[in-house]
């Protein structure tokens, strides 16, 4: 238990490392200008699609439209903004994180150097350094859709089914956003992706407090776009701080 609670107000933690170094702070506000555009544009899209889809469906705005009809169209709207939000914030962390992905990077390498003095892949150019973290966040998605694809058939189960997926979804979610982050110094030592859910898996508490607190932070509107940086520095300095002790001492 001690350890999900450290992981879990471990982003928080991580703000005071953040604010301490401007350069860090720096590369920080390109990626949140374009994760702003990226949720910006997402919400208004999907947020006026489903409110014309429930209105539809419910003839509230017709002048004709019962009470009814307009206590429908207040129920369908608040399940079409759960469902909205769920979607929303898929949508932001694929677009968000493939395109952030070198700001990212950088961020992530600055908190190593800081850390330990040093880089694990220094040499490498700028442009393959932007291709090697940009392809390995797109396979991270990859994995990330082909679990959950398998998740959502066990809601064709009956009676359970539908729990299941919610649930296990959640879940594999948290663990997920876990990895995310960790993963940018992993990224950098090339390990295969077997090897990196093992370290990952070394420390299940600290792990899933670490992904819980991410997944709430992430589903917050607008202020995620201003939290993503924090979750590389955090993600960044739990692998130093926490997993590379467990796995190469």
């Amino acid at each position: 238990m001690k350890d999900f609670l450290y992981g879990l107000f471990y982003p928080i933690k991580s703000i005071d490392l953040l604010i301490k170094n401007k350069k860090i702070l720096l590369y920080s506000i390109i990626p949140i200008i374009i994760n702003l555009i990226i949720y910006t544009t997402l919400f208004i899209i999907i947020f006026q699609r489903f409110a014309k889809f429930t209105s539809n469906i419910t003839g509230a705005t017709s002048p004709e439209s019962d009470w009814y009809n307009e206590l429908l169209y207040i129920f369908l709207l608040i399940t079409s903004l759960i469902i909205f939000l769920i979607i929303t914030y898929i949508a932001y962390t694929i677009l968000g994180n493939i395109i952030t992905a070198p700001f990212n990077e950088k961020i992530s390498q600055l908190i190593e150097r800081i850390i330990t003095k040093r880089i694990s892949n220094e040499n490498v150019n700028f442009w393959k350094d932007t291709f090697l973290s940009t392809w390995s966040e797109i396979k991270k998605i990859l994995f990330y859709c082909t679990v959950m694809i398998f998740i959502m058939l066990l809601s064709i189960i009956p009676l359970i089914g539908t729990f299941l997926t919610l649930i296990l979804g959640l879940i594999f979610t948290a663990f997920f956003n876990a990895f995310d982050y960790i993963d940018y110094p992993l990224a950098r030592k090339y390990l295969r992706l077997r090897e990196k859910i093992r370290i990952i898996f070394s420390n299940l508490q600290l792990t899933f407090g670490f992904g819980i607190s991410i997944t709430i932070l992430l589903l917050l509107p607008l202020i995620n776009s201003f939290l993503k940086p924090i979750f590389v520095v955090s993600g960044t300095s739990l692998y130093f701080e926490k997993y590379i002790k467990n796995n190469y001492n």
